[in-house]
């Protein structure tokens, strides 16, 4: 017992020596910088390569768990193999008993309470327009509405979520407002509440603890779970954001896969309908589920399930071709060029840079990014350990879900590596921190049952514990329920989807007066002209308008590559505008104006457009006339 105490200080003395020097490192590890001389971004401002970060990531968080997997064979081989013991017959035991049932239903009415008590649904007030945020959605809005395009109209930043939701409100409830188009963020968060219960339950069956101990696991991860999704609005970067909806859903999917040989057909259907629809909706988290498809199937091949390996392929490309049957080739076409504008060019044109693990705590982002980045190797390594160690009792196919999960862990990371702010930090935070809580709470549990054995207590207390943290978030709730809360919930939510849009130009922002004027004159100065070509990050002017927009890249900075913006000209040679929103007063992204982002499209605006007037700030731009 003390030699191997002895060995596992040894190990993780190694790996904290290799993760401080990896440090030490961080700003030598570079690629190669090629100096661009179409766009600007701060990245390329600063002569930063933009995949930079992704190898240091691999290097920082790939080197410790080389060398734990390394020096643990080598010191502990007797307990230590990279052989999966052979599946073992476990009999899943059935804990969801009426103290269960009790603490979904107490749960349920939680986040049922929650969702009208959390001041982001107060529908009583009117939030200022986020002209940026809400223009990612709103302007591809009435885009869809104008043309009924999806994208072909308008080259969207995250995906299908950036207008198939708000139509599919709009159709719901029967109002084209921002209010009904807003709806969608706080529906998909309370789904995904509900969903983590389910997860929870999921999770629940990975224990190995006894009924009671199940039930306490159960009852407080499921509380956690809850915790880590919240309604801020209109960006939304809690751990589990709205974009991690399929995630959640392919998980609950996912692991019922490997526990049973039921439905294995339903079961791989719906896997499959959830990946395709996540990769739709949003194609980060479409890639990564695809990924872990793949390496399922790969698995399936090794098990010779070759029948689930065929069926799933059949599945997606059943899939492909209903969407095409839908939609349309062209819409698929102008789907795949949306997506691959956005891979190629998102990290360099949005990037910044991840801050240098330890050395950058105290400044900005920087602590927060340091601990991100440990927790990926902490969550990795307990995962191992419990694969791996011949000491654990979870069987193969529990195993097997651990180390997919891990590779989800080190897959969703990228979202921080891409945008290294504090909120898309926190947003790629959600699997390292479930995988951590999952193991601390399960330790913690058997510990609690070990003690209470000993001091000949009754196990089943634990069972009961849930429902005093239950009660405890109960009067920690956002505020004390009242009837007058209860009562106007439906006259404040009918009025909110119900208001016309200048009731959503917050009257205490600095600009808002100016953005109403603007918008009364800017219309009257074009209404000859059927679209609207706006050269800001004001992006929800088009929607405002209630004028598409005269190309598809209403948000322009989207479109920095050299191919996006010669075809940024092109469209505007055809659709030849008259006036163009050149400038706005507002938001900046990293304080670099389109006019250096888009320097290709720039050149023949100057070149066809001239000053005009000053609108409130708001420079427009008139074509010349020849």
């Amino acid at each position: 017992m003390c030699y191997k105490i002895k060995n596992d200080y040894i190990i993780f003395t190694i790996i904290l020596i290799t993760i401080l020097f990896l440090s030490l490192s961080w700003n030598y590890i570079r690629l190669p910088f090629h100096n661009i001389s179409y766009t600007d971004s701060y990245l390329i401002a600063n002569k930063i390569n933009a995949n930079d970060d992704t190898l240091r990531y691999l290097i920082f968080v790939g080197t410790p768990l080389f060398l734990y997997t390394f020096l643990n064979i080598f010191f502990n081989s007797k307990k230590f193999s990279l052989n999966l013991s052979k599946i073992s017959q476990f009999k899943q035991e059935s804990f969801f008993n009426y103290k269960a049932k009790v603490i979904v239903l107490l749960l349920i009415f939680y986040i049922i309470l929650e969702f009208i008590l959390s001041p982001y649904n107060n529908f009583g007030f009117y939030p200022p327009i986020d002209t940026l945020h809400d223009g990612d959605y709103l302007t591809p809005l009435i885009n869809y509405s104008i043309t009924g395009g999806l994208w072909t109209s308008s080259l969207s930043v995250h995906g299908g979520a950036d207008f198939i939701y708000q139509i599919l409100f709009w159709k719901l409830t029967g109002l084209k407002t921002i209010g009904s188009a807003k709806l969608f963020l706080p529906v998909l968060i309370f789904i995904i509440k509900i969903f983590s219960l389910i997860l929870s339950y999921q999770f629940t069956k990975l224990t190995l603890l006894n009924k009671n101990g199940k039930i306490f696991f159960f009852g407080v991860f499921s509380i956690f779970l809850i915790s880590l999704s919240n309604y801020s609005a209109p960006t939304n970067y809690s751990p589990i954001s709205y974009r991690d909806i399929f995630t959640v859903i392919f998980l609950i999917f996912f692991i019922e896969i490997q526990l049973t040989n039921k439905n294995r057909y339903w079961l791989h259907f719906f896997l499959c309908l959830t990946t395709f629809t996540s990769f739709i909706f949003h194609f980060d988290s479409g890639v990564y589920l695809y990924l872990i498809l793949i390496l399922y199937t790969i698995q399936l091949i090794i098990l010779k399930s070759y029948k689930d390996f065929l069926f799933i392929y059949c599945v997606i490309f059943f899939c492909w071709l209903v969407f095409a049957l839908v939609f349309g080739l062209n819409e698929v076409k102008e789907f795949f060029d949306n997506f691959f504008s956005i891979v190629g060019t998102m990290d360099r044109a949005h990037g910044l840079i991840y801050p240098t693990p330890f050395f950058s705590i105290g400044e900005g982002s920087g602590t927060r990014a340091t601990r991100a980045i440990l927790l990926q190797i902490l969550a990795s390594i307990l995962i191992l350990k419990s694969v791996f160690s011949n000491e654990s009792k979870y069987p193969k196919n529990y195993k097997i879900i651990f180390i997919f999960l891990m590779i989800l862990c080190l897959l969703v990371f990228k979202n921080a590596l891409g945008r290294s702010d504090h909120y898309h930090i926190r947003m790629a935070t959600d699997m390292q921190l479930i995988i951590i809580a999952f193991y601390f709470l399960n330790y913690t549990i058997k510990k609690i049952n070990i003690f209470l054995i000993a001091s000949n207590f009754s196990s089943s207390l634990l069972s009961f514990i849930p429902f005093v943290f239950i009660l405890f978030i109960f009067f920690n709730i956002y505020e004390k329920p009242n009837l007058k809360t209860f009562n106007n919930f439906n006259n404040n939510f009918q009025k909110y989807i119900k208001s016309n849009d200048i009731e959503f130009i917050n009257l205490n922002s600095s600009n808002s007066k100016n953005l109403s004027k603007f918008l009364l004159e800017y219309e009257y100065l074009t209404k000859n002209q059927n679209c609207v070509q706006n050269f800001t990050n004001d992006l929800v002017l088009s929607y405002l308008l209630k004028k598409q927009s005269c190309t598809k890249y209403f948000s322009p900075w989207l479109a920095s590559s050299k191919i996006n913006q010669l075809k940024h000209v092109e469209k505007l040679k055809i659709i030849n505008p008259n006036f163009i929103i050149y400038e706005s007063p507002n938001f900046t992204i990293d304080n670099i104006k389109n006019i250096s982002r888009l320097k290709i499209v720039n050149s023949y605006i100057i070149k066809n457009y001239s000053s005009y007037r000053s609108l409130y700030g708001y420079k427009i731009l008139k074509k010349n006339e020849f």
